[in-house]
């Protein structure tokens, strides 16, 4: 059996440096063309990733799943063909649509709502699926990625089924009309169950709260029609462009095998565990998405109060949240993980990434700051110009 990943961190670049239980670094770069691997901090190899070697290629495979599961632009290399889904088409698939309305997608019979509370929609193709969590915080997407082609005759071109997770915090432009329609159709469903779902859920225990999520109440969620054709362009291989070769000075985090701290030369965006994965919202906040009980923990007012949430059936596939708000001193201990670590490492991340870009920030100040110049002028005073 090979070795199986610990730890990964993502950072604002796109580099993942990920760590594994035999005490091996792999470093891949931000275009995902290219890796450096370390052992006991020492450089042990520098290959492309096509090309990985059979030492590394189970390794590089995993940290490129996971970089193309949380990274907007996805690569794609042979290494990778053996555990995806892949498939051939005579024609290009480089945008899909979306419905106009939740009428639309309702008729077209483009929307489903889960049993665990979760709403899918196809777009009008059915190539692309988008899927809100049932707390409505996370938005995971699947589509075709091209990520080959041949003129031919007959032309064919090459895909692999990619999915990919978001924060609705901050999804990529390319899907956000999807997203948008997705939490309309959320907020239909979650109204009309309303009162079935009150009754039905069993009273909660005084320190928990049950709620129904915002979208319901949100007047701009009432609004059905979105008025014009809705499209997405679909992401291809980041293939296309030149690997990187990074630089790791001796003794720097890159090398280290340590399963904390994080680089001080891009701010970290997420964190991968065996317990959840973590990420930095563009608001400054974190967000954990836990794998143990598919329950979200988030952050507020810069990491001073976090929330544990969470969604349980109700009726007909409409969820029921419920949301525990507590502070860093006081994380509970009956959920199904490790909290207090996954708290811990969550408010590790949100102050590495403020830390790094504020000393990113007063470095490139200093360095488009005027200088201090010594001239002289008649009379050979010396002037000092700012």
């Amino acid at each position: 059996m090979g070795a199986s990943m610990l730890r990964a961190v993502v950072t604002q670049d796109g580099c993942v440096k990920a760590n594994f239980d035999d005490n091996t670094v792999v470093v891949v770069h931000a275009s995902g063309a290219s890796f450096t691997a370390f052992v006991k901090e020492e450089e042990s190899v520098r290959q492309l990733s096509e090309f990985a070697t059979s030492g590394y290629a189970a390794k590089v495979a995993q940290v490129l799943v996971l970089r193309n599961t949380y990274v907007e632009e996805p690569y794609f290399c042979p290494l990778l063909a053996s555990s995806a889904k892949m498939f051939k088409a005579s024609y290009p698939i480089p945008v899909v649509h979306w419905p106009r309305s939740c009428e639309e997608a309702v008729q077209a019979h483009l929307v489903e709502h889960l049993a665990d509370g979760s709403t899918a929609l196809k777009c009008r193709e059915e190539m692309a699926t988008v899927v809100l969590s049932p707390h409505g915080l996370q938005l995971s997407v699947t589509f075709p990625l091209l990520t080959a082609h041949s003129s031919g005759p007959p032309p064919t071109y090459d895909f692999m089924w990619q999915s990919q997770l978001f924060s609705v915090q901050d999804c990529p432009r390319r899907w956000v009309a999807a997203l948008q329609l997705v939490q309309r159709l959320r907020s239909d469903q979650l109204a009309a169950h309303l009162t079935t779902c009150s009754s039905a859920v069993s009273p909660s225990e005084d320190s928990q709260t049950q709620r129904v999520p915002e979208e319901v109440v949100d007047e701009e969620a009432s609004v059905h029609t979105l008025g014009t054709t809705l499209s997405s362009t679909l992401p291809t291989s980041t293939q296309r462009f030149s690997p990187g070769w990074d630089h790791f000075d001796p003794g720097s985090w890159w090398r280290s095998y340590s399963l904390i701290n994080y680089p001080d030369d891009s701010p970290p965006i997420l964190e991968w565990t065996r317990e959840a994965s973590i990420r930095r919202t563009l608001d400054g906040e974190v967000q954990a998405s836990l794998f143990a009980g598919a329950s979200v923990v988030l952050s507020s007012q810069g990491g001073r109060y976090l929330h544990h949430r969470a969604a349980s059936n109700c009726c007909n596939g409409a969820a029921a949240i419920s949301d525990h708000m507590f502070t860093p001193q006081s994380v509970p201990s009956w959920t199904k993980c490790n909290l207090q670590d996954v708290v811990e490492r969550a408010l590790a991340l949100q102050a590495a990434a403020l830390r790094t870009e504020q000393s990113l920030k007063m470095t490139e100040n200093e360095r488009h700051s005027p200088g201090v110049f010594v001239t002289q002028v008649a009379g050979n005073v010396p002037m000092v110009i700012h």
